[in-house]
Order: C-alpha cells, then sequence, then structure tokens
C-alpha cells in the first residue's frame, strides 16, 4: 500500500492510502541542492496537447491512470523517484503539467492496509489494476462497473477518482443535497471544465437516465476520448470548447434551457 496526494494539495487536502495496484498519476522528483526538481508525465499524445510543460512518458503508461509499479519504472528510467508526500505538500510540483494539480499522484511513501480501509474500500483491493483501468477510460459497459446502482456521490467520487470528493474539496455532499431527490428525474447535465473527465464518469453514474454533457478548451487525447465515450449508452458527450467564447458555446448545439443541470467547474471565469 501506498500514499496518494493531489498533485497540488491545499492545506486541507488529506492523502489518501491505496493498494499499489490502483492507479494515479506521476510526478518525479530529483534532488538538486536543497529543492527537489519535478516533473509530470503524461500520456504521449496528450504532450503539446493538454501537457502544459508535462513530458512524454519513457515507458508504457496510461497518462494519469498508472499502477504504483509503473510509475516508480517510470522515474527509474528517468534517473528520478516518486516524489515523497512532504514534497507535494510543500507545493514543490504545482503546475509542473500534465493537468495533474487536482488529481492523486502516487508517492514514495507506503501506508498499510489499516490506514487504507478507513478512507476508501474502493482503492484497498489488491488486483485491481485492469479493472480500474478498463472503468475509468471506457469499460466495456456501465452496467460492469463495480458500484451499486444506489451508490452515493461521494461514494462515486472515490470509484471515478475525483477531486470533488469528500478527501478534496468535499463537493460531493452539497451536490448531493441538492440534487438527491432528482436524481431519477434529470434528464440533461452540463459540465463545464473536465480536466481528467472523472466527474463525468461521476455524473453518468449518478444520474442514471440523464445526458451528460462535458465542455472544456483542452483537447482530449485521441486514444483517451475514444475509451472515454465507448459504450456508454450514448448518454456521454464530449465537446472542445470554451465557455466563455460566445460563438463557441453556439457552435456547441446546448439550446437555452435545454439543462436541468450546469455545473461551472473552470475556475477561472
Amino acid at each position: 500500500f501506498r500514499w496518494t496526494h493531489l498533485g497540488c494539495p491545499k492545506a486541507e487536502t488529506r492523502p489518501s492510502c491505496v493498494h499499489e495496484d490502483g492507479l494515479a498519476a506521476v510526478r518525479c522528483c530529483s534532488d538538486s541542492g536543497s529543492n527537489s526538481l519535478c516533473i509530470s508525465v503524461c500520456a504521449k499524445e496528450e504532450v503539446g496537447a493538454n501537457s502544459r510543460q508535462g513530458v512524454a512518458p519513457l515507458t508504457d503508461l496510461e497518462g494519469l491512470a498508472a499502477t504504483a509499479a509503473e510509475a516508480i519504472a517510470e522515474c527509474s528510467a528517468r534517473g528520478q523517484r516518486l516524489c515523497t508526500r512532504r514534497e507535494l505538500e510543500r507545493q514543490q510540483c504545482c503546475k509542473s503539467g500534465c493537468a495533474a494539480d487536482f488529481v492523486k499522484v502516487w508517492t514514495a511513501d507506503n501506508c498499510s492496509v489499516q490506514q487504507c480501509k478507513p478512507r476508501s474500500s474502493s482503492g484497498c483491493a489488491s488486483g485491481a489494476s485492469a479493472s480500474e483501468r478498463h472503468r475509468r477510460w471506457g469499460g466495456t459497459s456501465n452496467r460492469h462497473a463495480k458500484y451499486s446502482s444506489n451508490a452515493t456521490l461521494a461514494q462515486l467520487a472515490d470509484v471515478f477518482w475525483t477531486d470533488k470528493g469528500r478527501s478534496t474539496h468535499k463537493y460531493t455532499d452539497l451536490y448531493a443535497a441538492m440534487w438527491e431527490g432528482l436524481r431519477k428525474r434529470v434528464r440533461n447535465v452540463t459540465e463545464v471544465g473536465v480536466e481528467t473527465g472523472g466527474s463525468l464518469l461521476m455524473w453518468h453514474a449518478y444520474f442514471e437516465h440523464s445526458h451528460i454533457y462535458g465542455l472544456d478548451p483542452q483537447p482530449m487525447p485521441p486514444r483517451k476520448l475514444r475509451g472515454f465515450l465507448g459504450a456508454r449508452e450514448g448518454r456521454l458527450h464530449y465537446t472542445r470548447c470554451d465557455a466563455t467564447d460566445a460563438a463557441q458555446v453556439a457552435a456547441a448545439g446546448l439550446a437555452n434551457g435545454s439543462m436541468d443541470i450546469v455545473i461551472d467547474d473552470a475556475g477561472d471565469h
């Protein structure tokens, strides 16, 4: 078991203990004098698009979905190591690329199963690599995902590793208070600001009768996009769109008044 933390954690953000077969993003550190040099490793097709100074992997990685062994091997291939919890908590890796500031990142620090279970059982099971990767980036059917149809929004946030859950921004309790009673009736939901896509999958599972639309100005890598949208009952939609540009919003084809819920998670407008 190994600690994960947000790539750029705030003071109130807690780390999560995850089985090493789980999945998290990769940031590598190396010592340079009194400071640590930190880099972020993206999927190959993300470099130059979403990378924002991240680097392409030297090994076979799935972007933000690497096992601990894969992360260690990647950092070792670079002559580096996994960053420690302390380095991440000091925000030494903030804005180092791959949009990994707001997703879970592997650390060099080990933890125990006792520390894992109280936080999230979804990350404690061994042998989770293939199934978790399959679920996160496009499992063959929503029915095969490992969550109950009556799972709470907080539980779904853990399943899909979004930053909206109780271990990070803690938005899910507020969202559930507003929308739990409407869960079966909502038909159209738009989220502005997609990042890694975990929250779109969370909304897809939570509002099981709704179409979910994601808008983001950054392109999603083609391989990830195909898996992300594939076999999700035609209810999940992604459009590259700057929500501050009226022409782009109009071109997205979402009519005024057509949405039951709009979630603005773009962060800068």
